[in-house]
């Protein structure tokens, strides 16, 4: 599962193959039934399409997270974990802890931040996320294009 994820430098060589194939930017947007500037925007990285736009040129993007030092430096051999494997730690962290009150109170955080980024309701910023030791990155992988909204 993780040998289909691209990295953004993979990715951008990936869509500006998509994009040549197609015959140029205006050939690829109607093909995906997108605004040209959109694609526009997307290839030159002035901004990242939304999930459904991504899905109508045929990507999807994946969080993926790692464990960091409180420095931010990578710890060796730590491996990319998934969403899921993610909270699975995080709830076994908080449960290690004694509780969210006391999980929060170490790692410099409110109890209501590490709740949201605990029950989904909020991602956690990426400043958040390395205070408790993580950091997060986007992969990229291919699926059947969608119909854009």
């Amino acid at each position: 599962m993780s040998a289909d994820l691209l990295g953004l430098q993979q990715f951008y060589t990936e869509l500006n193959k998509d994009i040549r194939d197609a015959g140029g930017q205006s050939a690829f947007a109607r093909r995906c039934d997108l605004p040209v500037q959109i694609v526009a925007n997307i290839q030159s990285a002035r901004r990242m399409g939304s999930a459904a736009t991504l899905a109508a040129m045929g990507w999807q993007t994946v969080g993926r997270f790692q464990r960091i030092a409180r420095d931010g430096a990578v710890l060796a051999d730590n491996p990319w974990l998934s969403l899921r494997e993610f909270y699975s730690e995080l709830n076994s962290a908080i449960r290690d802890a004694g509780g969210i009150t006391d999980y929060a109170r170490a790692h410099l955080l409110s109890p209501q931040a590490v709740s949201n980024i605990q029950s989904g309701a909020r991602n956690g910023s990426d400043a958040s996320l390395a205070l408790m030791g993580w950091r997060r990155v986007y992969r990229f992988r291919r699926i059947a294009r969608e119909k854009s909204a």
